[in-house]
């Protein structure tokens, strides 16, 4: 339901499509920060994704698609330096059940 909130806001939907922003830094001052996301700019229909890391899950990362009416959410845990791929190969599988 979150997901359904917030993506109903066009600035927030608009700021999880950005590769770059800039970000406060702290001393009066502003830094440019940039998305290391490669789903992000070549995934048709990506939405948003988040990477991470906790002692229990390890690498993480969680990516979000639609395409034809259907969202989808691939999450990984125990991860590796794929995450990428393991998201994108996740998502393709879950289109692909849809036909």
């Amino acid at each position: 339901e979150t997901d359904r909130a917030a993506l109903n806001y066009p600035l927030f939907a608009h700021i999880l499509h950005q590769s770059t922003a800039l970000f406060p830094d702290g001393a009066g001052g502003v830094k440019q920060i940039a998305s290391h996301d490669q789903l992000l700019a070549g995934y048709p229909g990506f939405i948003g994704g988040k990477t991470g890391y906790t002692n229990l899950a390890q690498e993480t990362y969680v990516a979000m698609a639609q395409r034809n009416g259907h969202r989808l959410i691939a999450v990984m845990m125990y991860g590796d330096d794929d995450l990428w791929n393991q998201g994108r190969a996740l998502l393709d599988w879950g289109f692909a059940q849809y036909g």
